[in-house]
């Protein structure tokens, strides 16, 4: 069964109910490639708009990559160190830690956007926003 990707934001109530959900769904499909993902286009779709709506969510000023995370008695920690995908962007949220997985099953030798989309306004990416992956092994 295919999903779209608002299926998979359905995880996020907060997201799934903004009126601006449809604004993050196509913004992160500007920077997510069909071909690359294949079959999970529409989830690496949803799990860059749940990390842009995550960061956006944070107070002005607060950053970092997530260390860990916890629900009642179980928790997970992340390896933090920098990789070949910019820290400053998709460690910071467990969607983006996701999305590295997910970019890792799929991709090899592409550009991807730290920046996560561009910037309001702006029907290009700087530059500076684009790194190149080029896993290991």
């Amino acid at each position: 069964m295919a999903y779209a990707a608002s299926d998979y934001i359905k995880v996020l109530p907060a997201l799934s109910t903004s009126p601006l959900l449809q604004m993050y769904i196509d913004t992160a499909a500007q920077v997510t490639d069909m071909t690359a993902f294949g079959a999970d286009y529409q989830y690496a779709i949803a799990l860059r708009a749940m990390h842009n709506w995550t960061l956006d969510q944070r107070p002005l000023g607060e950053s970092g990559a997530v260390q860990s995370k916890a629900e009642g008695r179980l928790s997970q920690a992340f390896n933090t160190g920098k990789g070949n995908i910019k820290e400053s962007d998709l460690s910071q949220t467990s969607f983006g830690v996701r999305l590295q997985a997910l970019i890792k099953k799929h991709v090899s030798g592409f550009s991807i956007s730290a920046a996560g989309y561009p910037n309001p306004g702006d029907n290009a990416l700087d530059p500076d926003d684009v790194v190149q992956w080029n896993p290991i092994g």
